[in-house]
C-alpha cells in the first residue's frame, strides 16, 4: 500500500440558469439578466422568473 500526501485545493461552485426562448432555443447563463438576446432567433426578450 502506498500513501501520498497532497495539498487540498479550493473548488468554486457557480449557479447556472437555463434560459428558454419562445422559438424553442435554450441556453445557460451564470446570472439572471432582465433582458436577453436569444442566440437562436436574435430577438430581445424579458426574462421572467
Amino acid at each position: 500500500m502506498e500513501v501520498h500526501e497532497e495539498e487540498l485545493r479550493t473548488v468554486t461552485a457557480q449557479r447556472m440558469y437555463k434560459m428558454r426562448c419562445e422559438c424553442g432555443r435554450s441556453w445557460f447563463e451564470l446570472e439572471v439578466p432582465k433582458f436577453v438576446e436569444c442566440p437562436g432567433c436574435h430577438k430581445l426578450g424579458l426574462v421572467s422568473t
